[in-house]
């Protein structure tokens, strides 16, 4: 198992990564604005090796926002639409940890972070 994934933060902990789940997550962190369900899903299913539903995006996005992992905010047309927690500019020291695990997460997958 890598240090990424022995580190996570508690909203991942006890939750299974499968690589749908992580390239949900990963998706939401490229996007620059919250997108719908469905949109998510198109834009996820290029991304997955295997079929799956709608309904399965639908149950992780729930997941992730019981977890506080992702939000959802109406749109103007009343559909949800999801995006990543806003995570605090001032966070303490008790939030290095989860950017430690971030850092990880995103050398894995050749990513990197930048401050927004």
């Amino acid at each position: 198992m890598s240090a990424a994934r022995s580190r996570q933060p508690e909203g991942l902990a006890g939750m299974r990564m499968t690589a749908t789940r992580r390239e949900l997550l990963q998706l939401l962190q490229e996007l620059d604005a919250p997108q719908d369900a469905i949109t998510l899903y198109r834009d996820l299913q290029p991304r997955i090796n295997r079929p799956f539903a709608l309904g399965t995006v639908y149950r992780m996005l729930r997941e992730f926002e019981q977890r506080r992992l992702v939000v959802a905010i109406v749109g103007h047309d009343g559909r949800l639409l999801w995006r990543l927690c806003p995570v605090p500019s001032a966070a303490g020291d008790d939030a290095a940890p989860v950017s430690e695990w971030l850092q990880a997460v995103a050398a894995e997958l050749g990513c990197r972070l930048v401050r927004a």
